[in-house]
């Protein structure tokens, strides 16, 4: 009952008040109805808060914390926590900053006693929120990124760097905190490439980031290590670009 009635509103030391003296009502009767228990529960409220409040109770009971988020187009869905946490998330809130926001901003939804809200009133309340709580850089974020997610624009994002530095560990990151569903990595490319062209052909392409450049036919003329290595990456970098670009053509 003291949850049911935070949802209405109430803090908690009020609604477990409320939940006492309504267990001390009832105490007496040997049996008791869930329909008893809301009629008290709505009697104590209205005489110690009002009627707003019993009205909020009484929202919350028939639909209990279930909010329809609708779009301009019509097209309605069910206000969930975990999304809208997660397009918190998105704006670099840690985690645990960004739960606690959207329970702030669920609460509220709840206390204006409806069932229905438009995302653009929605998204209003976020903002509000977050540049209370968190600053105008983040609550600029959120604005940000619900724009680009509305132009239909694609995001391609590009982790460079040589094996062995993180670029999957990154990646994997990146994906989760964006809810990216589609990665690519080039040591899959680079792998199909192999199937499908002949050592012989394309020799550099067969060997390590690190030891392409023993495949290269003048990699003599270099004194220097370094540079003989550096070369012969770039040249299995330079073949494998070519699959890449069609991956993001496509």
């Amino acid at each position: 009952m003291t949850r049911s009635l935070q949802k209405a509103g109430l803090s908690f030391s009020d609604a477990y008040e409320i939940a006492s003296r309504v267990r001390e009502s009832l105490e007496s009767f040997e049996d008791v109805s869930t329909e008893q228990v809301r009629s008290e529960t709505a009697s104590q409220l209205r005489s110690r808060y009002g009627l707003d409040v019993e009205r909020g109770y009484s929202i919350a009971k028939r639909h209990p914390g279930w909010i329809q988020v609708r779009d301009s187009d019509g097209h309605a869905e069910w206000f969930s926590r975990n999304q809208h946490q997660r397009r918190l998330e998105i704006c670099g809130l840690p985690q645990e900053v960004a739960e606690q926001l959207t329970q702030t901003i669920h609460n509220r939804l709840l206390k204006t006693h409806l069932s229905e809200i438009n995302r653009g009133e929605l998204r209003n309340h976020t903002v509000d929120v977050l540049r209370t709580e968190a600053g105008d850089e983040f609550a600029a974020s959120y604005t940000a990124w619900h724009y680009f997610i509305r132009s239909g624009r694609p995001l391609i994002i590009m982790v460079g760097g040589t094996a062995g530095v993180g670029k999957s560990t990154v990646s994997a990151e990146i994906s989760t905190r964006l809810n990216i569903t589609r990665s690519q990595s080039t040591d899959m490319l680079r792998e199909v490439m192999r199937t499908m062209v002949a050592t012989q052909l394309m020799p550099e392409l067969h060997q390590s980031s690190f030891e392409a450049w023993r495949a290269l036919p003048n990699h003599h003329q270099f004194a220097e290590e370094v540079s003989r290595v550096i070369d012969g990456y770039h040249r299995q970098a330079d073949l494998v670009e070519v699959a890449a670009e069609a991956v993001m053509q496509r």
